[in-house]
């Protein structure tokens, strides 16, 4: 197997669709309280926008998609907090059928290289209490607690 990772194009749309819908699926099993089935994850409009960014990026094996993030820089200038640039992953999704094989990890390292370049100082993310293997690959790759959001249903 040999890994690409390379920004999103238009035509990578109904790939990465299909991954999102698969990790959502996920979503809605754990957490049918927070998320609803949905015909589409990802407006294309939406997805039009990562790409007009440069704020997409895939994965792809022998030209088929695998796994993709969406990420975008956040400014962090407050007077009680460092200033700082902040490389935040907003959507990290890989195929089923590629999980546990370093695509994940594929795609931080080029992440890194991309904070690099937009002087970020590290990588933030929210991931889901029930998703154990992603935490896992998260703290493996050096990720650690920064803060917890918490829920309580009131009815």
């Amino acid at each position: 197997m040999k890994i690409n990772i390379r920004y999103a194009q238009l035509s990578d749309y109904s790939q990465i669709e299909s991954i999102l819908k698969q990790v959502h699926e996920m979503h809605v099993m754990w957490r049918s309280d927070v998320y609803k089935m949905n015909d589409v994850i990802l407006a294309k409009d939406r997805f039009l926008n990562y790409i007009a960014e440069d704020n997409c990026i895939v994965a792809e094996d022998d030209g088929v998609i695998v796994g993709m993030v969406y990420y975008f820089v956040k400014h962090v200038s407050t007077p009680v907090h460092v200033e700082k640039n902040i490389l935040y992953i907003d959507t990290m999704a890989v195929h089923e059928n590629y999980r546990g094989k370093g695509i994940g990890t594929a795609m931080f390292d080029h992440l890194r290289e991309i904070a690099k370049c937009r002087d970020c100082v590290s990588f933030e993310l929210s991931v889901n209490g029930k998703n154990e293997k992603a935490m896992k690959m998260y703290e493996k790759y050096g990720f650690g607690v920064k803060s917890l959001t918490l829920d309580m249903p009131l009815g």
